[in-house]
């Protein structure tokens, strides 16, 4: 992007009137003298006569002036002489003028203008002209004598003084305004211009080129227009009207052409319109003023209009054009208006700073662009506007290799930069930013109101963008790094109550505008608060243009405050890059930059922040957090401001995130990507919408926590949840290798996914939730304490788990066994489920039930059940399953219950110690069964379902210790083939069969009293126990 933005050198066009630019004033004082001067110096006196009629003046000035009139070859001569002289202010319109401007009147203008020409010094010496007339239209003072052969063939001219005919001659004594109706007579055409009985012009006209001609030998010097005279500027005559000293109008001047001229210029030392003074030109206009250019009045221009000074242009009035309005100088004051009403206004400096102090004053282009030098502007002069309103279109900043620093009020335009470094302060109501290509730092600060970026941002240092409302944007890219190396810092706050260090809120100008471009914030919100909504694609990229191997990533820091009711169209403390993306990363060894996104919005039916992309990755690990907060904000150091130098540089305080946490939520709408940690906390709910990926920790802080999205972290993943994790139908997905929870909600949802071969469940802290982890291929381990409501998890397979509470617990097993190593600690639970696809316990190890278990269940689809429980109460097995063996034992009672037949291919071996052991369950095996109660003392054993097995396997009923005596014949059972039964007797109900096919047998012992042992029961009725089926 900085291919397309590089800053060109300026080649200053060649100027012969150049080195009369210099720094700007304002105004002239009128030149003083009492001495006559004659017109018609063709007529070459001898210094003898010229001497003589001279009396007053010393004998070397009076030489000089000779020299400079007539030069050096005149000789005697009989005709009268001119002695040309400067203006006498006394008695003048000029001296005299109290025309009110606020506490501004021309009085003051004249002497604010003093010391600037040259005058007759206290000794009577009159200082060296330079070969022109004053010709001051205000004055009283007949100080020019007419010369013979400014009458030609004729003797006299009649003109007209205050209403009454005057014939003069040569010789004839006469003001400037008589000189001038002197010479407006003698051309044939009449007097124009009206003289009042003391010899002051009081209306009418003078043609400029009468005055100004370089075939006139007494042209003007200083020219001074009264009031209500109209002096005309004819450019189809010519394009140039040059004085020799300067133009001071109290009148009107026109600037015109009679022909095809389009336009020209008027040059002079310097050039003063006072107030109720009026230039008007119907043509392309250039105002020159070698010094300075001073305008109390009105100016106007139907087309382009250029000023020149050398040193200063000053407006107090008002400056107007249909065109272009170009204005040149190192200095430019404005407390009036300038304006352009259809082109632009052009701000420029010759090989110098450039400082425009518009404070008080209003620059408008309404239809244009106000322009901050030229767009070809390479050098390093530095450019300032300070103060007043720039309302326009289009603002061009163009900065060269220097310094732009606007600080403004009102700035409507669209705001584009170029060149090296950037600073711009507005107090609107909304500042737009434009195209901005600088390879140095920028700085945009509004403080009444919001910012739009309508352009590109290209910079090769820190970018700072604060505003007392919003930030907007739509489709642009913000961009801040050099060539290869290095991303700067980006830092976007919206809503902020500041308060800038520039040059708009100082009553003394610096030279240097010490503190311009910087900002400190209070760590409050402004009056409304802000909203920052990047849309349509933007990218906020803090990376190099074309990053290198080892490159560095920048910063992106954003923080958006509250306020209490919506800003334009957006809620404040709202962060909206749904459709946005922000990269920072590194490459190589190089360090990636941190994310930083804060959004105060406090209501809980929104949301503070929603992401776009982010991608905090490339270079080197742990570094390139992303940390995004629903919260409050404040400053690190209560009490200090936080500041921001004009190179974006901030001090050591800094924004945070306070506590408590804000009611709104975050909602992550596309995939991030952390080169480091990655952490969300929020007082509401927080989506996880896409992926999120980061290398080091996961920490999520909220209401609920919920998504489609899968979370994956080269560390851990932690939710901290007030309510809930995940949905029933949508369980939070994580691929990490330790998982913590903490969860005050009535679910946890967590289906672990992804390439992890472990997931340690290093803390769930949940005891109002449904707990439920699913790792279809993850091997799942708790090395923390695990408390919940509900805890069921599910993993290929199973490490050690550390102590569990849960009225509840299920462990299911996708691809392996579940062993007694699974369970470390302590098992709290009253129900616990264990499901394998393979094999629950060994013969050898069966699974240790912990004595609190009440209602078990185990089922192994693949594998074999092996199971020793402790409890010395009823235990209840529910729907116990096997595809291989099933062996139990029981310290104590248990009732096994199924609403299906347990099928197991290898033997069944069910035994309890003490109590009553009640089978339920159908029972078939592929080997023989075994169903035992050998309590001697009381003990009990009920068979309510059918047994048998398959093949030659044997099945063994006995209650008690093994009897040698026959049992007797009993009622309502029926003995087929290989039956045994011994002891004292059993209860069976009707239609109970007892069968033994082949060569397997069924044995039937009760030890104890008949009744203990049961077949069946009125409500199931007989039951059929049949080996070899």
């Amino acid at each position: 992007m900085h291919d397309n933005c590089e800053v060109s050198r300026m080649t200053r066009p060649s100027n012969n009137r150049s080195s009369r630019f210099a720094v700007l004033l304002a105004g002239t004082l009128l030149i003083t003298s009492a001495s006559a001067a004659q017109a018609g110096h063709n007529d070459g006196p001898s210094f003898r006569d010229f001497r003589d009629q001279n009396p007053e003046i010393d004998r070397h000035a009076a030489r000089a002036l000779f020299r400079e009139t007539y030069g050096n070859n005149a000789r005697n001569r009989s005709e009268s002489i001119a002695t040309p002289t400067v203006f006498s202010t006394a008695g003048s319109d000029a001296a005299s003028a109290q025309l009110n401007l606020g506490n501004l009147n021309n009085h003051k203008l004249i002497h604010q203008f003093s010391n600037r020409t040259r005058q007759v010094n206290t000794e009577g010496q009159l200082v060296r002209l330079r070969g022109g007339l004053d010709l001051d239209l205000t004055s009283n003072t007949r100080n020019i004598t007419l010369g013979r052969n400014l009458f030609s063939d004729a003797t006299s001219i009649e003109i007209t003084i205050g209403g009454e005919s005057k014939s003069l001659s040569a010789g004839s004594q006469v003001t400037a305004a008589e000189y001038i109706a002197v010479k407006q007579a003698l051309t044939g055409e009449g007097q124009k211009l009206v003289i009042d009985r003391s010899g002051r012009a009081i209306g009418g006209d003078v043609d400029l080129d009468a005055i100004t001609g370089p075939q006139d030998a007494m042209r003007a010097a200083n020219f001074v227009v009264s009031n209500n005279v109209t002096t005309l500027g004819d450019f189809s005559k010519r394009s140039d009207f040059t004085l020799l000293g300067n133009l001071d109008n109290f009148g009107t001047v026109i600037a015109s052409s009679s022909g095809n001229s389009r336009g020209g210029s008027i040059h002079a030392d310097d050039i003063n319109n006072y107030i109720g003074a009026t230039i008007n030109s119907t043509v392309d206009l250039t105002l020159d003023a070698a010094r300075n250019f001073n305008n109390a009045g009105t100016i106007s221009s139907t087309g382009n209009l250029t000023i020149n000074a050398g040193n200063a242009v000053t407006n107090y009035g008002s400056i107007t054009t249909a065109g272009d309005l170009g204005l040149t100088a190192p200095s430019v004051k404005n407390t009036g208006s300038i304006s352009s009403t259809g082109g632009n206004v052009n701000f420029n400096a010759l090989d110098s700073a450039l400082l425009v102090d518009n404070r008080n004053g209003t620059v408008s282009a309404q239809k244009g662009a106000i322009n901050l030098r030229d767009a070809s502007y390479g050098a390093a002069y530095n450019s300032t506007i300070v103060g007043g309103d720039l309302l326009s279109k289009q603002f061009n900043m163009n900065a060269g290799e220097g310094v732009a620093t606007v600080d403004v009020n009102k700035l409507t335009g669209v705001v584009s930069q170029t060149g090296s470094a950037a600073h711009l302060t507005a107090n609107t109501e909304l500042l737009q930013i434009g195209d901005s290509c600088l390879t140095g730092d920028p700085t945009f600060f509004n403080t009444a109101g919001s910012i739009l970026i309508n352009g590109n941002i290209t910079v090769g240092e820190n970018l700072v963008i604060v505003a007392a409302g919003n930030i907007t944007g739509s489709g642009v890219t913000i961009q801040a790094g050099d060539a290869t190396s290095t991303g700067f810092d980006i830092t976007l706050i919206a809503g902020a109550d500041f308060t800038n260090q520039g040059g708009s809120n100082r009553d003394i100008l610096p030279g240097d505008l010490s503190g311009a471009g910087a900002v400190s914030l209070t760590g409050k919100a402004s009056k409304t608060g802000g909203g920052i909504t990047l849309s349509g694609n933007s990218a906020i990229i803090a990376q190099a243009t074309a990053p290198g191997v080892n490159a560095n990533g920048g910063n992106v820091s954003i923080f958006a405050f509250d306020g209490n009711k919506p800003v334009g169209n957006l809620q404040p403390g709202v962060v909206d890059l749904a459709s946005a993306s922000i990269t920072t990363g590194g490459t190589g060894t190089g360090t990636n930059g941190r994310v930083t996104i804060v959004g105060a919005q406090d209501k809980p039916t929104s949301f503070a922040v929603r992401t776009g992309a982010i991608d905090t990755t490339g270079g080197s690990t742990a570094t390139g957090d992303v940390t995004i907060f629903a919260s409050k904000i404040g400053v690190d150091q209560r009490g200090q401001p936080v500041t921001y130098d004009a190179n974006g540089v901030r001090g050591s305080n800094f924004l945070r995130p306070l506590n408590p946490n804000s009611k709104a939520a975050v909602f992550l709408n596309s995939n991030i990507d952390s080169g480091n940690r990655f952490q969300v906390t929020a007082g509401d709910q927080i989506t996880v919408q896409n992926s999120v990926s980061a290398d080091g920790a996961i920490d999520l802080f909220g209401r609920n926590i919920v998504g489609l999205g899968v979370l994956t972290s080269q560390s851990n993943v932690s939710f901290v949840a007030e309510d809930s994790i995940g949905t029933s139908s949508d369980p939070l997905q994580v691929n990490a290798p330790v998982l913590n929870v903490n969860a005050g909600g009535s679910r946890v949802s967590i289906d672990l996914t992804g390439v992890a071969t472990n997931t340690d469940l290093e803390l769930i802290e949940a005891p109002k939730a449904n707990v439920i982890v699913f790792g279809l291929a993850q091997t799942v381990s708790a090395s923390g304490a695990i408390e919940a409501k509900l805890f069921d998890v599910t993993g290929s397979g199973f490490g050690t788990f550390s102590d569990i509470k849960a009225p509840n617990i299920n462990f299911t097993a996708l691809a392996s066994s579940i062993d007694n190593a699974t369970f470390g600690g302590n098992l709290d639970t009253s129900t616990l489920g264990l499901f394998s696809s393979a094999s629950i316990g060994t013969s050898g190890t069966p699974i240790q039930i912990s004595p609190k278990v009440e209602f078990l269940t185990a089922q192994a689809s693949a594998g074999d059940v092996y199971l020793n429980i402790t409890s010395t109460r009823r235990t209840i097995l529910s729907e116990t399953k096997a595809t291989g063996a099933v062996g139990i034992t029981a310290a104590d009672s248990i009732n096994m219950i199924g609403s299906s037949a347990l099928i197991a291919s290898g033997p069944i071996n069910i035994t309890t110690g003490d109590g009553t052991l009640t089978i339920q369950h159908i029972l078939n095996s592929g080997g023989p069964m075994s169903i035992r109660n050998t309590d001697e003392r009381g003990g009990k054993l009920n068979i309510l379902s059918g047994l048998s097995t398959q093949g030659v396997n044997d099945i063994t009923v006995s209650l008690g210790v093994a009897s040698p005596d026959p049992m007797p014949p009993q009622d309502n059972v029926t003995l087929i083939d290989n039956v045994t039964l011994t002891g004292s007797g059993l209860k069976a109900a009707p239609g109970t069969i007892l069968n033994g096919l082949g060569a397997s047998f069924v044995f039937i012992n009760n030890s104890l009293s008949p009744n203990s042992l049961t077949l069946g029961d009125k409500q199931v009725g007989g039951i059929t126990i049949i080996s070899n089926d």
